[in-house]
């Protein structure tokens, strides 16, 4: 069932954020966010989080735009994954997919596994990148 947990890829005018789901057999689940062409050059701030709820799995994508401080929110519901094992794999900015690789800078890349990874709502967000994140 696909080879990849969460993935966000940028396309021209939107943040592409995918996932799978084994109950329904589903490769490729996503949303996009989408931006201004003129929002390109300027420092933004991805998240893409999972929780496996008992009852309502999904996860979760952020994208803040600092050029306008903005925060916009994508979900993904009802989306179950097999709990991880053995090991994980990120793959930053390279082809992967058929998607071209990131044509840009990327700065301050953090991975969360755990409690207290999972972002729940922009409010959250506000006050962890606020302070972390550099315009």
């Amino acid at each position: 069932m696909g080879n990849r947990n969460l993935a966000v890829f940028v396309g021209k005018g939107f943040y592409h954020y995918a996932t799978y789901d084994v109950v329904r057999d589903l490769a490729n689940v996503y949303a996009n966010i989408n931006y201004d062409q003129e929002l390109e050059g300027y420092w933004n701030f991805i998240y893409f989080g999972y929780k496996r709820f008992l009852e309502t799995p999904r996860a979760v994508g952020y994208a803040y735009f600092s050029h306008i401080k903005e925060i916009r929110r994508v979900e993904i519901p009802n989306c179950k994954h097999w709990l991880l094992r053995d090991y994980v794999r990120v793959v930053v900015g390279a082809k992967e997919f058929s998607y071209m690789p990131f044509n840009g800078r990327l700065y301050d890349l953090r991975l969360f596994f755990g409690n207290g990874a999972f972002v729940q709502n922009s409010e959250d967000l506000a006050q962890v990148t606020m302070v972390a994140f550099r315009q």
